[in-house]
C-alpha cells in the first residue's frame, strides 16, 4: 500500500498543478478579453462624443450663416473658414463614415452658396435661399445620420459591456476555484 501511496501523491501533484495552470490560462484569457472590451467600450463613447460635437458645430455655421444674412452683416471669411475647418475636422475623427462626411461637404457648399450669394447678390436673395430650407434639410440629414451612427454604437457599447460583465465573472469564478485548490 505505501508503494501505490509513493506514486499516488505525485500524479495527483502533478495534475493538480496542470489543472491551476489550465485555469489561470483561462483566467488570463477572461481577463483579456474584458480589457478588450472595455477598449471598444472606450472607443464607442468617443465616437459618440465626436458626434455631437459635429452637430453642435453644423448648427452653429447655420446659425452665424444665417444670423450674418438677416442683419445684413458683413462678411468676416476669418471667422467663416474658422467654422469651416472645425467641421471638417471633426468628420475627420470619424473616417468610415462616407455619408456624413458627403453631407457635412454639401452643408458647407450650401453656407458657401448662402454667403456669396448674399455678398455677390444682395441680402434679399440669399434670405430667398435661406427660404428654401435646404440648408436646414441638410442639417437634418446629418443630425438622422448621427442619430442613426449613435444608435449603432449604443447597441456595440450594451453588448461590450454585458461580455465584459460575462468575462469579469468568468474570470472572478476560475481565480477562486484556483485559490481553493491551491
Amino acid at each position: 500500500m505505501s508503494r501505490y501511496f509513493k506514486y499516488i501523491i505525485p500524479v495527483i501533484f502533478i495534475i493538480v498543478v496542470l489543472l491551476i495552470v489550465f485555469l489561470q490560462f483561462n483566467s488570463n484569457r477572461s481577463i483579456n478579453r474584458l480589457l478588450d472590451g472595455n477598449e471598444e467600450m472606450m472607443n464607442g463613447f468617443e465616437i459618440n462624443n465626436s458626434l455631437r460635437n459635429l452637430q453642435t458645430e453644423v448648427l452653429a455655421m447655420e446659425s452665424k450663416v444665417k444670423g450674418t444674412v438677416i442683419r445684413g452683416a458683413e462678411i468676416n471669411t476669418g471667422h467663416i473658414d474658422k467654422e469651416i475647418n472645425s467641421l471638417n475636422g471633426s468628420v475627420l475623427i470619424l473616417p468610415q463614415l462616407n455619408s456624413l462626411q458627403q453631407l457635412v461637404n454639401r452643408k458647407i457648399n450650401t453656407d458657401t452658396d448662402i454667403l456669396d450669394s448674399f455678398r455677390l447678390s444682395g441680402k434679399s436673395f440669399a434670405e430667398n435661399m435661406l427660404r428654401s430650407n435646404k440648408d436646414k434639410q441638410i442639417t437634418d440629414s446629418i443630425r438622422w445620420v448621427c442619430s442613426q451612427i449613435d444608435a449603432l454604437h449604443r447597441s456595440a457599447v450594451l453588448a461590450s459591456m454585458k461580455e465584459a460583465d460575462f468575462n469579469a465573472l468568468q474570470a472572478k469564478t476560475l481565480g477562486r476555484i484556483i485559490a481553493i485548490m491551491a
